[in-house]
Order: structure tokens, then sequence, then C-alpha cells
């Protein structure tokens, strides 16, 4: 598996792996068991323990009068998604990997412009494009609970097509609109943690200059993303 996956250095995926009782196991399938359950339901532990605000989320949001609309795609936009995907050999459950669309583009492009298209209006996607492959990568060292592994979601390369057909109309709709503050580096293009940090620097050294006291209060936001989404 280390081998499929590349992991190099030392990070190796363990083939043990301790259970709720602490006892430990080499079988594939309870290895597995396990850690989908600690997958599954790490996000809903952690926001279940987030006290409850008064404060509704709208409170920080900008208030606009124009509605979000998915525009159409084309052959030309498909070709060139598929022209920026990655180039790897792993694949979702689909088990097809980008190498197939990349040599075929020019051939699938309208036939799959036709059906996002379709999707779009309908509102609707199939169940089987939405399942995702999860591969346990770990973050540490000989690991052996299931806290020592994050998950790395690998969808069917069609759903990372059509994922980068909708990125483009949101990303497009926020930045027109301004609904994005300026202080969000992470997500977005042409920003990035050194922008984040020179943004910082530079307000360190404003403050400075104006004889100013300068903190900082950095928070971890532990499991974020299973946690919120």
């Amino acid at each position: 598996m280390n081998c499929i996956l590349h992991i190099k250095n030392s990070l190796l995926i363990s083939n043990s792996l301790k259970l709720n009782d602490g006892t430990l196991t080499s079988c594939p399938i309870s290895i597995s068991n396990r850690l989908n359950e600690h997958f599954s339901s790490v996000g809903a532990s952690l926001r279940n323990g987030i006290r409850p605000t008064n404060t509704s989320f709208t409170t920080f949001m900008k208030s606009i009068s124009q509605s979000f609309v998915l525009d159409g795609t084309c052959g030309e936009e498909i070709i060139a998604s598929i022209t920026n995907l990655k180039n790897t050999s792993s694949s979702g459950i689909d088990g097809v990997s980008s190498k197939f669309p990349k040599l075929t583009k020019v051939t699938i492009a309208q036939i799959l412009a036709k059906l996002f298209n379709k999707s779009m209006e309908s509102g609707d996607y199939p169940d089987c494009l939405k399942i995702s492959h999860i591969v346990p990568v770990p973050k540490r060292a000989s690991p052996s609970i299931p806290s020592h592994y994050r998950p790395i979601s690998i969808l069917p390369t069609v759903s990372k097509i059509f994922e980068k057909i909708i990125y483009a109309r949101v990303s497009n709709f926020l930045n027109k609109n301004k609904l994005l503050t300026n202080f969000q580096y992470g997500f977005r293009n042409n920003a990035s943690i050194e922008l984040a940090v020179s943004a910082i620097y530079e307000s360190f050294l404003e403050s400075m200059d104006q004889s100013e006291s300068t903190c900082a209060v950095f928070l971890y936001l532990s499991q974020w993303f299973p946690t919120f989404f």
C-alpha cells in the first residue's frame, strides 16, 4: 500500500491498529472499519462540543440583490478543465485516472458539456459520482491509532471536472460581488500563505513605526473541515 500511495520517508502506513477496546489488530477489514468509524464520526463529535451562539452567520454576510445563477458550460471550457487536471495515476471508485480524459478530451468534451448542463438545469447529480475513495495518510511516524491518520478524499474523475466548472462560477460570483474579505488568503486565486505572512509583517512594521504595541492571537482549529462541513 505504501508503494501504491508513494508514501516516502518514515511516514508509513502501519500494518496494525489499536481498536476501541485497546486491543491491537492486523486484520485489514477490522482496520478499515475502525478508520471508517473514526473518520465519519470525528466531525460530529467535535461539532457537538462547540458552544451554541445567538449570533447568526448572516451577521457577517454582505447583503446583495443579485442572485446566483449557474450558467451553462461548453466544450471549450470542458477541454480547458480537463487540461488543468493534475497528472496522476490515482483514481476514485470509478477506476478512471486523469490520464483517460486527457487523452480523449476532444472526443468527450461535448458529451460532458451536455451532461453537465443537464445537471445544472435540473439540480440533480448522480449519487454514484458523489462517492469518494478515502485513503488514510499517516500524520506521524509509526501510526497506531485512528487519530494518527488524516483522510484523503479521491473523487471520481468526472466529478473533478464538474467541480472545476462549478468552482469557476461560484468564485466569479463571490469576487464580482466582493463577498469575500480581503484577509482571506486560503482557497483563493492569487492568494497564498506567503501573502498572509507578508500582510502580518507589514502590519507589525507599521505599528512599530508608530510606537504602538503589537500582539497576535493564533487559533488552531482541529479537524476543521469535517467539523464545519
